[in-house]
Parts: structure tokens; sequence; C-alpha cells
């Protein structure tokens, strides 16, 4: 297999038409067929850059075949991916039950405490109602104390208006009694 059927074969395999690698490597697409067509050879940049794309080894571009060690590797290497996928998997799903028991755990705290509000409202709320009757008894007993203070002001005026009355009456009593001789 030659270097341009190497390329052509790892990009189709990618799915990239040659106008598509061309734009990934800043070349024309005529450039990526030519290097197909083995009418040319690509620059040292651009098989390193080409190899990356294609996901291959440089050397697998410029060699006839890859060698027995390579492909164990590569096996290694995809089996190493797909265990580190299938660990980050595990330790997102064992994050996921986590965050859902603290969530589980912080609505169970929640109503506890949404329970406790209500009773402590309502204890407020009968605070609340005991202080008005408090104030509503105070403000009664204030008006009724108003009330009888003016009641007392006006029997003790009475009084003061009946003592003087009285002694008029006494001392007009005296001036008109003659002695008796």
């Amino acid at each position: 297999m030659t270097l341009g059927q190497r390329i052509q074969k790892k990009r189709k395999e990618k799915g990239l038409s040659q106008e598509k690698l061309g734009e990934q490597l800043n070349v024309s697409r005529q450039t990526v067929y030519k290097w197909e067509n083995d009418q040319t050879i690509p620059e040292l940049f651009n098989l390193i850059a080409m190899a990356e794309i294609l996901d291959v080894k440089v050397g697998w571009l410029i060699n006839e075949e890859e060698n027995e060690s390579d492909l164990q590797m590569k096996q290694l290497l995809k089996q190493m991916e797909e265990t580190g996928r299938t660990h980050a998997l595990q330790e997102k799903q064992n994050q996921k039950k986590e965050d859902f028991n603290n969530l589980k755990n912080s609505y169970a705290d929640y109503e506890a405490n949404r329970e406790e509000l209500q009773k402590c409202k309502k204890e407020e709320n009968k605070c609340k109602d005991q202080q008005k009757l408090s104030r509503d008894r105070r403000e009664k007993l204030v008006e009724k104390k108003t009330t009888l203070q003016l009641q007392l002001d006006m029997m003790s005026r009475e009084n003061d208006r009946l003592k003087e009355k009285y002694h008029r009456y006494e001392t007009y009593e005296k001036t008109e009694e003659v002695p008796e001789n």
C-alpha cells in the first residue's frame, strides 16, 4: 500500500472529503488529490498534522504495514480509554446518587423546619392576639379611669358648689336671726 493509498483509506474511514481534509491542513483539494494519487509527497509538517487528523502515527503513513506491537498497543490504549470512560461514568453516576441523597436529606430537613416554622408562626399569632387583647383591655381600663376621674371631678365641683351654697345659706340664716331680748 502506497502513502497516497493509506492517506485515502484513512480519510474515507474518518468520513472526510478531500476538500475537508485540505481545509484542516490549509491546503487545496487538488493538493490532497495529488498526495492520494502519489503525484506529490506532503511536507513533513503536513504529514504530522495529517496523522493527528486521521488518528494514525506518522510512521504508519510512511511505512508499508503496521507491526504487531503497534496493533497491540492501539488495542491496549483503546481498552484503557474505554475503562477510563466506564470509570468516569461510574463516578458521574455515584456523584449523581450522592447529590440526589443530599437533595433528599435537604428536602426532609426543609419539611421538618417548615413544620417547626408553622408551629412558631401559630404561637406568634397567639401571642399577637393576646397582646392585642391586653392592649384593648388596657385601653378600656384607661378609658374607664378617665371616665371615673371626670365623674370624680364633677362630684368634687358639685360638692364644692353645695358647700358654698350651704355656707351662703348658713350665713343668710345667721343674718336673718334676730336676737330676742
